[in-house]
Formats: C-alpha cells, structure tokens, sequence
C-alpha cells in the first residue's frame, strides 16, 4: 500500500482516501475537485497519480501496508473508504471513532451501491460501523462502470462533507437505475462491544511500546498493573492440536503472542503426533497491564495502538516500537483526568508520562 498526497490545496482540512481500483479513481478525483482541502490517498493504485494537482507533501509518516496509523487518521477532517477489504473498514472504524474523525465507507457492486456515513468529528454519540448488526462482507469487487463509480462518489462526497448538514450516523443504498439513493438514520447500539470499550473520541497519548522494567514495575502499584488495555490486534494467547489434545512446548511457544492475524495453521503439522491442519488458537484483543508486562517485558509487542478506558475517559496510546522508555508510570496522588506537560493523570492515579525514560 503506497501513501501519496494527490492535492496540495492550501488549508487545514486534509481528506484521507483508502482503497484502490476505480472507485477510489473516482472519488479522488470529486473530491479534489471540490477544492475543499488536501485530499491524501493510502492505497496501491498508481493510476491515482493522474488526479495530483501539484501537491508533493502530505501528512508525516507513512501509510505502510497496514493503512493510515491513529497518528495520521488524528490530522484528517474525514475519512473516505472505496471497496476497502472488511478487515480495513473494521480497523478505521475504531480507529476514527478514537479519533474523532467521521468515516464514510463506500462500497459499489454492479449498479448498486452502499453507503455508511459514521460522523465521529461531529457527534460523540454516532453509531459506529460495527453497531448494526450484518452479514460478513464479501470480499469488495471493482466492477462497477464508470456511472456508477461517479454516482456513488456524489452520493458518498454529499454526506462525508457534511454538505446536508449530517449530524448523525446514515446508511444510504442505491443504484444507478434511478440515481437516488434511499437513507436510513443508524441508531447507536447500546450492545455494541466497539463503542462500549471505546466510548467515543479519546485523548492520545504518543508513548513507547515496551511494557515495563523492573523499576516501572515496582514504582506502579494495583491500578496500574490491573487497568485492561483493548489492543489493536488479537495476539495468540493459546496453541493446541484439535487430533491429539497437546503441542510440545517447543512449538506452542513459536506461535504465542503474535498477532493472530499472521499466521496460517491450515496445512501445520502437530510435532507431538504428526497430523496435519489440526492446530487451533485462542487469542484476545484485551489484557491487563502486568499481563503484557509479563508477555512482553522490554520487547514491543506486535501492535499499534492500545486503548482503556481510565477514570471514565478513554485513553489511547499510539505505541512507538522503536522508541525506548515504557509505557506506564508511576502512581500519583488521584484526581480529574488531565492532560499535562507529557503526562496523562487518571483518577485512578495512575501517571502516563511518555517522554520520561
């Protein structure tokens, strides 16, 4: 996934396109046409390089094959997705919620075509992506044609731009056949897992992806060691073969604590007994402090970010693996949460300091 600034438009709005294919052509194209500000593309389509109009510099960082990080999604004013993969679309969701930054994701299919508008920078009490409950997405598929593709870039631009006013979370489906598109308000969902950990825009905390030293661990006390973290990915916890019950150590420990999403067990073999496609895995998305403290130690763990939420407010920790220090401090005296000179104070007096090594 390449990162390519495709408008250069003076301003303090920057749009973040995510996607490939013509669909996101399209989009880009509207949008930078629109003059509304800086239009960044994260994506793999050079063709995308015909709609630059003289920008050579975007957002700091890189985009990387994961997508924007929580770094660059915090600059945006908006984020737009065309035909992301599922996986993609559940991660900005999340992270744009944390941010603060509404989402508009874009799906095309033949002549129709699906819009859900999550306004995250406009309202704290939007419906996320994950609040509705519906069928896996397929994986997205460009073949819509060139009307359609424009159409639904309108229809997408109307309500990410906030052009109508939206104030709330919106579901618009249409086709080309008539060139109207039928809206439905989407509700938050008080069940909803994303919201209910996240709870809204959080305040962000840069800090380092390591978990503790011998020091930090004896300076923090229970609310610090106890506090659950949701991780940006799910990390093996747990490795067994569904045929014998067992895994020798050797090769259980090979696969602890990675991200779960890297790795295959279809055609494994279990060392213990020798069948093959048996391997199964636990994993989680959320620990405690001493847990990761206790996985990871001085090695940073496979993630980007981590988040809680700490005296009723939630925080996010952007993690910088190749940073030293840790990423908790000691306890302080309690109090309201604050954001002070490079620290963070919870009520629950625990102290994120993460310029202090």
């Amino acid at each position: 996934m390449s990162f390519r600034t495709i408008s250069g438009e003076a301003g303090p709005d920057i749009f973040a396109i995510v996607g490939s294919g013509r669909l996101a052509h399209e989009l880009a194209e509207q949008l930078t046409s629109s003059r509304a500000g800086r239009v960044v593309h994260y994506g793999s389509d050079p063709a995308l390089a015909s709609v630059r109009s003289g920008g050579e510099s975007g957002m700091a960082g890189d985009a990387g094959s994961r997508g924007p990080g929580l770094r660059e999604l915090a600059r945006c004013t908006a984020v737009f997705t065309a035909n992301a993969a599922p996986a993609m679309v559940s991660m900005l969701n999340e992270l744009c919620l944390l941010s603060g930054v509404s989402l508009t994701v874009l799906r095309t299919d033949g002549a129709a075509f699906g819009i859900y508008h999550h306004a995250f920078g406009v309202s704290a009490d939007s419906a996320c992506h994950a609040c509705q409950p519906r069928t896996a997405a397929p994986a997205p598929v460009d073949n819509a044609d060139s009307r359609t593709n424009r159409t639904a870039a309108s229809f997408a631009l109307r309500v990410g731009l906030m052009d109508g006013g939206v104030q709330h979370s919106q579901r618009l489906a249409g086709s080309t056949a008539n060139g109207t598109a039928d809206t439905i308000d989407l509700p938050r969902n008080p069940e909803c897992t994303v919201c209910a950990v996240a709870g809204g825009p959080g305040l962000i905390v840069r800090t380092h992806n390591r978990w503790g030293t011998a020091t930090c661990l004896q300076r923090a006390g229970p609310a610090a060691l106890e506090q659950v973290l949701r991780l940006s990915d799910a990390l093996i916890t747990d490795v067994r073969c569904g045929a014998c019950g067992a895994l020798p150590h050797d090769q259980a420990a090979h696969y602890l604590n990675r991200r779960a999403a890297d790795v295959e067990f279809t055609t494994t073999a279990c060392a213990g007994c020798g069948v093959s496609g048996q391997l199964e895995c636990t994993s989680s998305r959320q620990f405690s402090v001493a847990e990761l403290a206790a996985r990871f130690g001085e090695g940073a763990a496979p993630i980007t970010y981590a988040y809680g939420r700490i005296a009723g407010k939630t925080i996010c920790f952007d993690l910088q693996a190749d940073c030293s220090g840790t990423a908790y401090r000691s306890l302080t005296a309690g109090g309201a949460l604050t954001a002070g000179a490079g620290a963070v104070t919870g009520a629950a007096g625990v102290t994120f300091n993460p310029e202090d090594d």
